[in-house]
C-alpha cells in the first residue's frame, strides 16, 4: 500500500500514538537516565515473545555504561562535524568511518561479532545525527522490516554475501539510505519515524506468530548446539520457543534434529519449525529458523551414526558434523534415526513422521510438460472440470511490450488487454526448496493480480499449494499438499471445495 501521511497523523492523535511519540521524544533520555519501566513497555512492545523485566533493566544498564565509558557527551559534539558532509551518501561514507576509526575496539575481536552488536551501534548513530540514522530494534525479525518495506514499498537493497561480515554491518548503511528518501518524501522529524516504524507499520502488516496447528513435515534438517547451548536445553521442555540457526528452505513444520558437540556428542531432541527458514544479516550465522515442541530423546551419539551403515555414508557424519547447521537429511536417514531410537528402548510413536509424498498411480516424470499432462490435467478434472473451462499459455500483456502465458487459466473472459481468470495454475517440475517456491509463487501471483483472479495453484512432481485473493496472496498463508495426501476422500474434498469458492 502507498503510504498516506493524512493516516499516519490521525494515528499520532490517538493516545496510542502520543505515548509513542513522547516515547521518542526522550529517547536519549530513557536510555542515559535508566528510564526502565517505559523502556521495558517499549521493549516488550516490539518483541515476538514477552520478556522478562530484568532483561530491559541489564540492558539499560550496559548501554549507560558503555555510553558514559565512550565520552558520549564529547563524542556527540565531535560527530556533529563529522556527520556535516553534504548529502546522504556523503553521511554514510562519514558513518562507515566513523564506526572504523571511532567505534571499533579491542575488546571485540572480530566484525562478525560486531553485528551482534547493531542496536548499540545504531543508537549511537541515532543520537549523533537522527536526521540520517534509525535506532535498529528489528533483531530476531529482519522478516519483519522486509514485510514493513514490502507493504510500504520501500525497497531495500539486496542482502550483502553471508560471508562478507564487513558489508553485513555496514548493510545498517544501506537501510538507512533505503529509509532517507521515504522519510524526506513523508516529512518524517527523527521521531516520528520512529513511531511509524515500531508502533504505526506493525497495525499494517502480519504478525509473527506460532500456530499450533503445524502441517505435516515434508523435509528433515539436522542443526547444532554448542556446549553453552546444551546448558540451556537442560531447562526446555515442549512448550520452549526460540530461534536457531538453520536453513533458509525450512518450511512450517518441518523436523529439525538438533545435535549437540562435544561433550555431548549426541542427537537427543526433536524439534519442529514453527517459521519458515529467513535470512537475518545481523545474526553471527544469519540462517535462523524458529523452533519449538521439543521432545527430548534417546542420545544417538557420533559413534552412533558412524556405525549405521547409512549415515556413516553422509558427509557430515564423515567430517565428525563440522558446518551441522540446517543440514538437510533424507527420509532413508531419518528412518534410520528412528531405528536406532528404538533399539534403545525410545518409544519412537512420540515423535513425528515424515509425510508420504508419492505420486498417483506411480506416473513417471522427466519434464514440466509432464507434470502438467500427468499431474495438473488429471487433478484438475478430477476438481470437476473439463477441457472446456480453461486455457493453456492464455496470452497476457503485463506490461509494455511484454506478454506472459500462464500456465492454465480457468473461465477466462474479456476482450485484449482486459483478460480476466477465475483461477490461476502454474505448473514446475519440481519445488523442492523455499526459493523454488516463492519463485513459482510470485511468478503465479503477479499473473492473479494482473487477472483478478480468486485464487492460484501451484503443482509440481512433490504436491500443490493453493494461495487465495481473500488471504491477500500471503506467501505464508498458502497452503500445501503432497500428493499422498489428496488421496484422503476428505483432504481431497477440502481441497476441492476451497477451490470451487
Amino acid at each position: 500500500m502507498k503510504f498516506n501521511r493524512f493516516i499516519f497523523d490521525n494515528y499520532i492523535a490517538t493516545d496510542e500514538g502520543k505515548k509513542a511519540l513522547r516515547f521518542f521524544s526522550d529517547f536519549e533520555n530513557v536510555i542515559k537516565s535508566k528510564k526502565k519501566s517505559s523502556y521495558f513497555d517499549f521493549l516488550n512492545h516490539i518483541s515476538i515473545l514477552p520478556i522478562e523485566k530484568e532483561d530491559s533493566d541489564e540492558e539499560l544498564k550496559r548501554y549507560s555504561t558503555i555510553f558514559s565509558d565512550f565520552d558520549f557527551i564529547k563524542t556527540r559534539s565531535n560527530n556533529q562535524k563529522i556527520f556535516n558532509n553534504n548529502g546522504i551518501d556523503g553521511i554514510i561514507e562519514s558513518g562507515k568511518a566513523f564506526f572504523e576509526t571511532e567505534l571499533v575496539n579491542d575488546e571485540v575481536s572480530t566484525e562478525r561479532e560486531y553485528m551482534t552488536f547493531i542496536r548499540y551501534f545504531s543508537l549511537v548513530y541515532y543520537f549523533s545525527a537522527s536526521n540520517f540514522f534509525f535506532p535498529y530494534y528489528f533483531e530476531q525479525q529482519f522478516p519483519k522490516l522486509e514485510s514493513i518495506c514490502k507493504e510500504f514499498d520501500i525497497s531495500l537493497p539486496p542482502l550483502p554475501p553471508k560471508r562478507d561480515y564487513k558489508k553485513r554491518f555496514f548493510y545498517y548503511f544501506e537501510i538507512c539510505k533505503a529509509f532517507y528518501d521515504f522519510r524526506q518524501q513523508y516529512n518524517f522529524t527523527p521521531e516520528e519515524f520512529c513511531v511509524f516504524l515500531y508502533y504505526f507499520s506493525p497495525h499494517c502488516i502480519e504478525p509473527m506468530t506460532f500456530s499450533e496447528d503445524l502441517p505435516e513435515p515434508s523435509k528433515v534438517y539436522i542443526c547444532g548446539a554448542s556446549k553453552e547451548d546444551s546448558e540451556w536445553l537442560k531447562n526446555c521442555d515442549s512448550n520452549t520457543i526460540c530461534r536457531w540457526a538453520g536453513n533458509t528452505n525450512m518450511m512450517h513444520g518441518d523436523i529439525m534434529l538438533l545435535y549437540e558437540v562435544k561433550p555431548v556428542a549426541a542427537i537427543q531432541s526433536v524439534w519442529r519449525c514453527v517459521s519458515i527458514g529467513f535470512t537475518d544479516p545481523f545474526e553471527y550465522f544469519a540462517d535462523r529458523v524458529w523452533v519449538s515442541k521439543m521432545i527430548r530423546t534417546a542420545p544417538v551419539t557420533l559413534d552412533d551414526l558412524r556405525n549405521n551403515p547409512v549415515w556413516k555414508e553422509k558427509g557430515l557424519v564423515k567430517a565428525s558434523m563440522q558446518g551441522v547447521a540446517g543440514t538437510p537429511c533424507s527420509k532413508n536417514e531419518y528412518d534410520e534415526f528412528l531405528k536406532m531410537l528404538s533399539e534403545k528402548g525410545f518409544d519412537t510413536a512420540l515423535l513425528p513422521r515424515l509425510q508420504y509424498t508419492g505420486l498417483p498411480n506411480d506416473v513417471e516424470l522427466s519434464i514440466e510438460k509432464d507434470v502438467e499432462e500427468k499431474l495438473l490435467e488429471p487433478l484438475l478434472k478430477k476438481l470437476g472440470y473439463t477441457e472446456k473451462n480453461w486455457v493453456r499459455q492464455l496470452p497476457v500483456r503485463m506490461g509494455r511490450g511484454e506478454r506472459n502465458y500462464p500456465d492454465y487459466a480457468l473461465f477466462p473472459k474479456g476482450s485484449k488487454g482486459e483478460e480476466t481468470a477465475k483461477f490461476l495454475w502454474e505448473a514446475k517440475f519440481t519445488i523442492s526448496n523455499k526459493r523454488q517456491l516463492q519463485d513459482a509463487f510470485l511468478q503465479a501471483k503477479s499473473y492473479a493480480m494482473r487477472l483478478q483472479s480468486k485464487g492460484l495453484g501451484l503443482v509440481s512432481k512433490e504436491g500443490i499449494w493453493i494461495s487465495f485473493e481473500k488471504d491477500s496472496f500471503l506467501f505464508d498463508k498458502m497452503k500445501s499438499y503432497s500428493w499422498a495426501d489428496l488421496e484422503n476422500p476428505d483432504v481431497f474434498n477440502e481441497v476441492k471445495l476451497s477451490v470451487q469458492k
